[in-house]
């Protein structure tokens, strides 16, 4: 089995996503539209948010808990929907946010992402981030 391995464009991509990005209007609607994020996004989403957040995921669960509540809102309250009209509602509608801006394994970013993470002293999980991702 391949390592999950962020690049460090990915990384910093999810830095600032984590910092605030991810309450703009824009993001949030492309978020719905993609039905949050590809499955490499988001386990890194995950992992990113897991290791600067000391572990408690609040950012994944307030947005995957937004999803789960669309998802369910696309069942009618009583009676039968036809199986072709239910995935109609459930489709995407856009891609993966980041792969749409074309973060993907082999993506560089100009800041030093070693840097980025000891330049924030009060993150308890910043090791076990580098371990997850295979920097350590």
């Amino acid at each position: 089995m391949k390592p999950f391995v962020l690049s460090n464009g990915e990384i910093h991509f999810l830095w600032w996503f984590i910092q605030g990005s991810i309450m703009s209007q824009s993001t949030r609607g492309r978020l719905h539209n993609a039905w949050g994020m590809c499955e490499r996004h988001a386990w890194g989403f995950i992992a990113v948010d897991a290791a600067f957040r000391q572990g408690y995921l609040h950012g994944p669960a307030i947005l995957y808990a937004d999803l789960l509540h669309r998802a369910w809102a696309a069942f009618p309250p009583r009676g039968l929907i036809s199986l072709r009209r239910l995935k109609h509602r459930l489709r995407n509608r856009g891609p993966c946010l980041m792969c749409e801006l074309e973060y993907g394994p082999d993506t560089r970013t100009p800041e030093d992402v070693a840097a980025l993470i000891s330049s924030v002293g009060w993150c308890s999980g910043w090791k076990t981030f580098l371990s997850i991702i295979g920097r350590a």
